[in-house]
């Protein structure tokens, strides 16, 4: 049975000024781009919904069936127009968050190093505009949930794989030869069972977080609380 002082404290947490979240009972993956060019990040602007006019990364949610780079490069290719071998895809974060809509859900955030065509709006029904930022110059709207992940590829080697953001309570801290192996085999490797019957190893995962570039630097962090 499920606690229903865990739903209370989600709930409070999905309190914010000027919007109303519902919590529902299951969880969702979400898959999220890094596109860099020089030191310039690409970003999306939300249209319509409880995020009208912030900033975001080019994300999509995980179909039934599809492993993680499938469905990254599938929703770039609808939102942005480009192509992107999923073998072009390197991991760089997972975060587990209970603030960013209604449901929970599963982050993970992958590095384009290479693709084809030119980013530009595909869905204006859902998009303001698609604009290149410098990455030490990154809009002040940016939701919190995609900052995540934003901070810890600017952060480079010294960033952790895994984050939560919005809970009341969070794991001790995984040192860094453990946290590649915990964080897929504990988080994502369960979704992705259930979704297509293929689990991964932990060599695997640790080949995808090697040789992470530090293309940046910053002072203060990115993510910013959603209750200010």
């Amino acid at each position: 049975m499920r606690d229903p002082g865990i739903a209370d404290s989600v709930t409070a947490n999905l309190r914010q000024p000027g919007r109303t979240l519902t919590v529902v009972d299951r969880h969702v993956i979400d898959v999220h781009i890094l596109l860099t060019r020089g030191h310039q990040l690409l970003l999306t602007q939300r249209r319509g919904g409880a995020f009208d006019g912030e900033w975001h990364l080019p994300s999509g949610k995980v179909d039934a069936g599809e492993p993680l780079t499938a469905a990254a490069a599938r929703e770039d290719r609808e939102e942005i127009g480009i192509v992107i071998n999923p073998a072009h895809l390197r991991f760089v974060h997972a975060t587990h968050v209970a603030n960013s809509g209604p449901e929970p859900r599963l982050g993970v955030f992958f590095e384009a190093s290479e693709w084809l065509g030119e980013p530009t709006n595909q869905e204006p029904d859902k998009c303001n505009d698609v604009r290149w930022f410098p990455v030490d110059r990154l809009p002040d709207n940016l939701i919190a949930y995609p900052a995540a992940g934003i901070q810890t590829y600017l952060d480079g080697e010294s960033s952790e794989a895994f984050s939560e953001i919005g809970w009341e309570s969070a794991p001790a801290a995984v040192q860094p030869r453990e946290r590649s192996c915990w964080v897929w085999a504990n988080a994502t490797n369960f979704f992705l069972t259930a979704l297509s019957g293929t689990s991964l190893n932990c060599t695997f995962v640790e080949k995808l977080n090697s040789s992470r570039p530090n293309i940046a630097s910053s002072s203060a962090p990115l993510v910013r609380s959603t209750a200010e």
